[in-house]
């Protein structure tokens, strides 16, 4: 028996769309004239853009509100998805969500995206039908590595955060995962390293790796240990 539901994050593991997100974010940082590193900039991986941006406008003391810049990101992201030829999904992600699917293992989301991007993503990747509950960084908050989108996600659903299983690609999702009492799956997408995966409790490369089997496995494991 699957006891135990799957909780997808979306940027990086369903979509590899962090490097859309960062050059929208740099040209805004352009128009704004500020300046972060490249290794400034990563600390925002897993960040909801509000959080972003309210950080970036306390440094910078920007006149501009979070509201403003978010709506100006979102519309950004959204022209660059839309001109992707082919569309940036992650390799195998759609077989493995059709395979649990198929199992009967109920599928969240817990993205930090917005409401409106997490919809356009999930429409154009034909993928919304095959999660039954999709919480966004507009529902919660405080962003991760804060557990409330995990925490969430599992009252919505209404089952233990100790059956759920996370897949996350960035440090803060793992930790916010962890903080909610999850088991995590770190995912390495080619655009982060180990070092942001390092804290999860398995990592992959290749969804291919991810079997029913296992994240049995891994769920009974947990309840046992904690017995």
């Amino acid at each position: 028996m699957n006891d135990f539901v799957v909780i997808f994050d979306m940027d990086g593991v369903i979509v590899n769309s962090e490097p859309l997100h960062q050059e929208c974010e740099r040209e805004i940082f352009r128009e704004l004239d500020i300046s972060l590193t490249q290794e400034e900039h990563d600390r925002f991986l897993g960040v909801s853009g509000s959080d972003m941006w309210k950080q970036v406008i306390d440094r910078f003391d920007l006149k501009e509100s979070v509201e403003y810049l978010v709506d100006i990101q979102n519309d950004c992201f959204i022209k660059k998805l839309e001109k992707s030829n082919p569309l940036p999904v992650i390799k195998g992600v759609k077989d493995l969500i059709k395979c649990l699917s198929e199992n009967q293992i109920v599928l969240m989301l817990a993205s930090s995206s917005s409401q409106r991007v997490v919809n356009k993503v999930l429409t154009i990747c034909h993928l919304k039908d095959y999660f039954k509950y999709i919480i966004s960084g507009s529902d919660v908050l405080n962003s991760k590595p804060a557990p409330d989108i995990f925490l969430k996600a599992a009252k919505t659903g209404g089952v233990n955060p100790d059956h759920c299983i996370v897949i996350e690609d960035s440090d803060n999702g793992i930790e916010a995962a962890r903080q909610a009492g999850m088991k995590v799956i770190g995912f390495l997408n080619g655009f982060n390293s180990e070092e942001n995966v390092s804290e999860a409790d398995m990592i992959v490369s290749d969804f291919s790796e991810i079997s029913l089997r296992f994240l049995n496995d891994l769920v009974i494991k947990t309840l046992n240990n904690r017995g």
